[in-house]
């Protein structure tokens, strides 16, 4: 532990996520710009709960928790008149709203890689200067961007993705979005057009190897089956803010 004033604030639980629920919640309740102020007691209530839950909910450590259970949902069905089952909807598409930007054209997939992969490498910085143990893939001497962007995408994106698509082309038609399947399409293409644009960049591995990697597509008949396993990872993406 670091013993930090938000950690100790937030009693070392979600602590960032806390402290944005909190804030948020405080800034959008405020008396010069209330944005809540047509609700009744109760809908503010709910409103209340919603907000928290899905913002404590972007933790990563919750991640593989909130994934499992929405793929188990998704095929018994959506009850829409269901408030635990909107709930979930709703913090599933805050969650990938969250880290959406890997689900973007590589050209700015790219941008956003390098820097929430600086932000990475100096909270690493800092955890050795105290004397903490460092976070996996956030060492700078043991990694660089490509493979902490390629593990990332390929073993938490890549799977995260795939079920909130396969949803959206299941029930495209409740939004009254004709488009859903091609938005779901683009996403994965996206997904994996930039897992392979990572692998390309790693330093680790040849550039013609990497080259030889066909990309999937949702209409390719191997677009289920996983990039092969070249080597084993260590762990995966962990953020350890207490």
């Amino acid at each position: 532990m670091t013993r930090h004033d938000l950690a100790i604030n937030y009693n070392d639980i979600s602590i960032l996520e806390n402290m944005h629920a909190s804030k948020g919640w405080r800034l959008c309740t405020d008396p010069k710009h209330n944005i809540f102020s047509f609700l009744s007691p109760d809908e503010l209530k709910l409103m209340r709960e919603l907000i928290i839950t899905m913002v404590i909910d972007t933790d990563m450590a919750r991640h593989s928790t909130l994934t499992a259970k929405f793929a188990a949902k998704v095929p018994m069905g959506i009850d829409w008149t269901n408030s635990d089952d909107k709930k979930m909807i709703l913090t599933m598409l805050l969650h990938c709203s969250d880290l959406g930007n890997t689900a973007r054209g590589f050209e700015i997939a790219s941008k956003w890689g390098h820097r929430v992969t600086d932000e990475f490498f100096n909270q690493g910085d800092k955890e050795k200067e105290l004397g903490y143990p460092i976070t996996p893939n956030m060492d700078r001497r043991e990694s660089d961007v490509a493979k902490c962007q390629m593990t990332f995408l390929k073993f938490v994106i890549s799977p995260l993705f795939k079920e909130w698509c396969d949803f959206i082309r299941t029930f495209g038609n409740s939004f009254e979005c004709p488009s859903s399947s091609k938005i779901a399409d683009q996403l994965q293409t996206n997904v994996n057009n930039n897992i392979f644009m990572w692998l390309t960049l790693r330093k680790d591995v040849p550039v013609e190897q990497a080259k030889a990697i066909p990309v999937e597509t949702p209409r390719s008949k191997s677009f289920s089956a996983k990039l092969p396993r070249r080597r084993n990872f260590e762990g995966g993406s962990r953020v350890n803010e207490n």
